[in-house]
């Protein structure tokens, strides 16, 4: 008999056929996520951090285990810019932009009638980190993407947010993909070095060798890394 939260849920998830040939770290990922409260995974671009973590998260919802999806990321402020929570308009039209770089993955994962249903249920949401500071989402998993975007404080207030009926994910590249080049926004890269060594956290680093994407974008971040060796 299909549980409450599970009534409404229909069993055809998805996998785009590209994306099967999983890699030892990628396994890690997907049992991390189902094992522990917390997973921190550090990961070069391309390398499924957040399709892989959007897709183990939707599964445990399905299962009946979670109540919903929390999406959370930093939002990138340009100077004298107002944040999300000072901008005119309704709390859904602040935070739907949020989803958008999610979109392609949810589209790939969940059938059209299906994921209206999830969004419209709110049991797939976005958040900023400055609308998260109060929350305690109960029956959630919470998965913070590009975590290297946010300063020490930011990433300790996503991390204290989540009560224990609760799952974390936090998502990030140190060593690559970064909006913000400041020391203040190293925090992720001593984040992850931080809780590598407590219990019952789990800290995953990716390599080049983890990225299915497309195998041009090693070659990419190579030549940008290059191009920033010579600035």
């Amino acid at each position: 008999m299909p549980s409450k939260r599970q009534k409404n849920i229909e069993s055809g998830w998805r996998s785009p056929a590209h994306f099967k040939k999983l890699t030892a770290n990628h396994e890690r990922i997907i049992q991390s996520i189902h094992k522990n409260p917390v997973t921190i995974v550090n990961g070069p671009a391309g390398s499924l951090k957040t399709f892989l973590s959007l897709q183990t998260s939707l599964r445990l919802i399905k299962q009946g285990l979670y109540e919903r999806i929390l999406y959370i990321r930093q939002n990138i402020q340009r100077p004298n810019e107002k944040g999300l929570g000072f901008r005119p308009g309704e709390e859904s039209e602040k935070l739907s932009p949020l989803l958008k770089p999610i979109e392609d993955n949810l589209n790939a994962l969940v059938p059209p009638g299906e994921l209206d249903y999830l969004l419209k249920a709110k049991r797939i949401e976005g958040s900023d980190i400055e609308m998260i500071r109060g929350r305690s989402p109960l029956e959630t998993i919470l998965i913070l993407d590009e975590a290297q975007n946010a300063d020490l404080t930011a990433l300790e207030t996503v991390m204290t947010r989540k009560p224990e009926s609760s799952k974390l994910i936090l998502l990030g590249d140190f060593k690559g993909q970064r909006d913000l080049f400041s020391r203040e926004f190293d925090a992720f890269e001593l984040v992850c070095e931080e809780f590598s060594r407590r219990s019952p956290f789990c800290v995953i680093n990716l390599n080049y060798g983890d990225i299915l994407r497309d195998p041009l974008i090693k070659q990419i971040i190579e030549a940008f890394s290059a191009i920033r060796e010579r600035l």
